[in-house]
């Protein structure tokens, strides 16, 4: 396969990246390191959420809250650099012609089937920090403790199948996406 054309590379960035947002999302990361002043003018403006990290770095906390499900960023032309720079391997691939775009969406088409899954579990099972990236909720539940004799078969077989979709995800973005 051949690489993408220059004149094309946008229009297939737009629709890959739209339909996916897993680094936008908190699916991929729990937050993104930024420089110094971009939590005052644009992004308070935008209303983005960002902490200081304990080596002392500010970061834009995931899920950002510019990202919306409909794969729209409302601050994609101000982005910070760390969400410029980043392409994950599938998209990468893509441009590269590795994938055609038909076969980078189907596998993009199963991590969101995956995702969507946990996410579905999380609400089910009444999950811990529903707002929080995925790392971050799923720490939260196995923190939850597990009473065997007080658990439903259902929630059980929740927690099994949550267990399941993890890593079936984990498995999905070594790789396709990391």
């Amino acid at each position: 396969m051949n690489a993408v054309k220059e004149d094309e590379r946008d229009a297939l960035v737009e629709r890959l990246c739209g339909a996916c947002g897993f680094c936008c999302n908190g699916a991929i990361f729990h937050d993104a390191e930024v420089d110094d002043g971009a939590e005052g003018g644009w992004g308070a403006a935008a209303g983005l959420v960002f902490e200081r990290k304990r080596n002392g770095r500010l970061a834009l906390c995931q899920p950002c809250a510019a990202w919306s499900r409909s794969g729209h960023c409302r601050v994609h032309a101000q982005r910070p650099q760390p969400c410029r720079a980043f392409e994950c391997r599938l998209l990468q691939d893509a441009l590269a012609g590795v994938w055609d775009e038909g076969a980078a969406t189907t596998r993009l088409r199963e991590a969101r089937q995956v995702f969507d899954r946990i996410e579905f579990l999380f609400d089910a099972l009444e999950a811990p920090e529903p707002e929080a990236p995925l790392s971050r909720r799923w720490a939260a539940f196995l923190a939850q403790p597990i009473d065997l004799e007080v658990e439903s078969d259902e929630r059980l077989d929740h927690r099994e199948a949550l267990m399941d979709a993890i890593e079936r995800f984990q498995t999905i973005l070594a790789r396709d996406f990391l």
